[in-house]
């Protein structure tokens, strides 16, 4: 009888400890649930208001929101919505899943192109967050596309060169090359970089009257470099403590450099 007890008291000891590592993993797997994943959507609310179908979004000022992408911040995917108001809930559909997607042109995308983001949720031929290849062509701003989309890569074509007129203060980031007309006392923006050893070259191709100021987001080594005449430029490097200036050139008067 005291055999059958032990025996008894050791199966009873044994069913406790598998009841009780067993409770374990159903509040472990149970903390895993709350982990959600998603196939080809997700749902996000809208900071702003959705005035145009098709464009690309990107993360919000919190989680679980969204706002427009640009040719900097990375999308996640695009809404097929017009909404007035913001806070909704919207679908969002991921870059890279599920079917092509319809996307909003900037200007000319020629077919076979590669698509990369621009401003405003829409997209372009040339950038540097590339998105897709182009199965249909566009021929102005506003056009729809279809793109083969793809998650998306950075860096990946960064443009040549590209013209920047008077009184338009930012400086691009999307080319190697910015040849930039001064016309007056102009406060000129420079954006971070979008990849660790980005180039840009700044040119004073044309100048008035006044000077233009360049301030970046963030220098190193530095504060702003003043470009006063025509033929002034600047060599800037990305790197990770913010834009280094590597160099100047200039005809007759060096350009003014403000350091840190």
């Amino acid at each position: 009888m005291k055999h059958q007890k032990s025996l008894l008291l050791q199966t009873l000891t044994v069913l406790v400890a598998a009841c009780h590592g067993f409770g374990q993993q159903l509040v472990a797997n149970t903390y895993d649930a709350a982990l959600t994943t998603h196939a080809d959507t997700v749902n996000r609310t809208n900071d702003v208001a959705i005035t145009t179908r098709h464009l690309l979004w990107t993360q919000g000022a919190s989680a679980g929101t969204i706002k427009l992408a640009t040719a900097v911040l990375t999308a996640i995917g695009s809404v097929n919505n017009v909404e007035t108001g913001t806070g909704l809930n919207q679908t969002v559909l991921l870059l890279g899943k599920g079917k092509t997607k319809k996307m909003v042109a900037s200007g000319a995308i020629p077919v076979g192109s590669p698509v990369f983001q621009d401003a405003a949720g829409k997209v372009s031929a040339l950038g540097v967050i590339f998105v897709g290849t182009a199965l249909s062509a566009t021929a102005a701003d506003g056009d729809l596309l279809e793109v083969a989309d793809t998650l998306v890569a950075t860096p990946a074509v960064i443009g040549t060169a590209t013209a920047v007129a008077g009184a338009v203060l930012a400086i691009p980031v999307t080319h190697r090359t910015v040849n930039k007309t001064v016309a007056g006392a102009e406060a000129l923006t420079l954006a971070d970089g979008v990849f660790l050893g980005q180039k840009l070259k700044i040119n004073t191709v044309a100048q008035s009257v006044g000077t233009g100021t360049l301030t970046p987001t963030t220098a190193s080594g530095w504060i702003s470099i003043a470009l006063a005449e025509k033929g002034q430029s600047c060599d800037l490097e990305w790197t990770t403590a913010g834009w280094i200036l590597c160099g100047f050139a200039y005809v007759t008067t060096k350009p003014l450099v403000a350091v840190a």
